[in-house]
């Protein structure tokens, strides 16, 4: 009985530290898209900015490599790695500052858990400095989730908050994300859990292109 109080516990933890973390990121992801509300009530935004005439999409292509922590008993915290291609929206632009498009993917593999995963992430982008950004916003995603067991695959929402840092064509930056999924059924037979909710940090090197 100890040991499965003590497993009861640890799980709830871990859930709660979870929550924390999204609570962290959503507030400073909302406090960042805060600013282009404001702006749109404003008016001056841009509807399909790519038509109009010097409009540049400054595409920045980079490697992504740091740690994820899944809800999940099938996988414990990790490394993970992937790439991920970011530019201006070609459909939205504020009258200030920017959105950014980024379209990714991961692959986490831990314990017998492999996830690849798929997303898109628009993010509202304030410029502190010509070379220094920092953005945030939501997401959405495909993940799909292999193991001995039953394979599945997700519908995921996310949402974030990014560092940007631009340095002639040198890129580099960081973001820290959390992500919901469906609550699909994976694994071996008698595995309770559904869904691969995590938290991940990740860091970001490539070229300005």
């Amino acid at each position: 009985m100890s040991t499965r109080s003590s497993e009861r516990g640890a799980l709830g933890a871990r859930r709660r530290g979870r929550r924390l973390r999204w609570a962290l990121a959503a507030v400073l992801a909302g406090a960042l898209a805060g600013g282009g509300t404001g702006e749109a009530l404003a008016g001056g935004w841009t509807f399909l900015p790519v038509k109009e005439e010097g409009f540049r999409a400054q595409p920045t292509l980079a490697l992504t490599g740091g740690w994820v922590d899944p809800d999940t008993r099938l996988g414990g915290s990790a490394g993970a790695y992937g790439a991920e291609l970011s530019f201006n929206c070609l459909l939205l632009q504020p009258p200030r500052n920017r959105i950014r498009t980024t379209l990714s993917y991961m692959r986490y593999d831990d314990q017998g858990l492999k996830l690849n995963d798929f997303e898109l992430n628009p993010h509202y982008v304030v410029e502190l400095s010509e070379r220094l950004w920092v953005g945030g916003g939501p997401g959405i995603g495909l993940v799909k989730a292999d193991t001995s067991g039953e394979d599945a695959t997700m519908l995921a929402f996310q949402l974030g908050a990014s560092l940007h840092y631009r340095l002639n064509r040198l890129f580099l930056g960081a973001e820290a994300r959390y992500q919901i999924t469906q609550s699909d059924r994976y694994g071996p037979a008698g595995n309770t859990d559904s869904g691969v909710n995590n938290f991940r940090v990740l860091a970001k090197v490539g070229l300005n292109l």
